[in-house]
């Protein structure tokens, strides 16, 4: 069967096994896997050099998702174009001391941050957990997450060209995430660095549409709703101060709400939800267009560390 990484693996033999803890991201970069226990026979894996980008348009530290949706080598260092891991190309940052560039839009490419630190900044930190939402509710099994009719594979990752200091738990692979996903929503705790160019970030979410074994399972879009309700809680970091939702196209375009334009538990217009955000609107995402991932993502700040300890609960799309 065809995966959700595009990737041919063998199906899962009849109705029985278990359901790996598949489709999350590798927090180090790895590649998103999928549900059932099939061993992978082609070796291309998604985000790797020569091999398809992540659905969010990310690829692996130093390399660059060309227009092709294929990881190919970039340069590191100040040779690189600026604004990866969540940040649009030709997006530029705030002038103010420790302003924070524009995000969204189409996942940019460029070099890897240089680390603010060689210290290990989640070092001691504890994951938060969950607490049901009151509507919308995710049920998270073996990393697969479900609130309503949508269902996917859940992901906690860093952005392609983080620098070497940001950090995130869990820690996920082909055999699940340490320490192991709530049940009751996608819990992350971390330090984003401080990031004079901005290409630092961490992003919490799953797939909207997605078989969790059997057959095919690859992401499949929905319609973009009327409206997007979000519950979480979140942490006092810079990190949690500063989260941007956001939701990823068909076309792997991501467009985002700021922090301070959306609250949770509240609706948000689709209307509000643009291909640039943070002081830099861009177009707005229509309702009924193709998307394939929500998720909440925490940006990096030019000047600061950004810690950050969230966990999504729930969503609902709203007619």
């Amino acid at each position: 069967m065809c995966s959700s990484n595009n990737v041919c693996v063998s199906a899962p033999a009849g109705s029985g096994g278990t359901t790996a803890a598949g489709g999350t991201f590798a927090a180090t970069g790895g590649a998103r896997v999928t549900g059932g226990t099939s061993a992978i026979v082609n070796p291309c894996t998604t985000g790797t050099l020569n091999c398809q980008c992540y659905t969010s348009g990310l690829c692996s530290s130093g390399l660059t998702c060309n227009a092709e949706k294929i990881c190919v080598s970039s340069a590191t260092g100040g040779s690189g174009a600026l604004g990866s891991g969540g940040r649009p190309a030709g997006g530029s940052p705030s002038t103010a001391s420790g302003g924070r560039p524009a995000v969204g839009g189409s996942f940019a490419t460029g070099g890897t941050s240089a680390a603010s630190s060689s210290v290990d900044k989640c070092k001691g930190l504890t994951l938060p957990t969950a607490t049901p939402a009151p509507d919308g509710a995710l049920d998270v099994i073996s990393g697969y997450a479900t609130a309503g009719t949508l269902a996917g594979y859940a992901w906690v990752v860093l952005g392609s060209s983080s620098n070497a200091a940001t950090c995130v738990s869990p820690t996920c692979n082909s055999a699940g995430c340490s320490p192991a996903m709530s049940s009751a929503g996608i819990c992350a705790v971390g330090v984003v660095a401080a990031d004079p160019v901005y290409n630092s970030t961490a992003l919490i979410g799953f797939n909207l549409k997605q078989a969790s074994a059997g057959g095919s399972n690859s992401a499949l879009p929905v319609d973009a709703p009327n409206s997007v309700t979000i519950y979480a809680h979140a942490g006092n970091g810079l990190g949690d101060k500063n989260l941007l939702v956001a939701l990823v196209t068909t076309d792997y375009e991501t467009y985002c709400v700021d922090a301070g334009d959306w609250a949770i538990g509240q609706p948000i217009a689709i209307s509000d939800f643009k291909i640039t955000c943070q002081g830099n609107p861009g177009a707005a995402l229509a309702a009924g267009a193709g998307i394939t991932e929500i998720m909440l993502m925490v940006p990096s700040d030019g000047v600061q560390d950004s810690p950050f300890s969230v966990c999504l609960e729930g969503v609902v799309f709203g007619s």
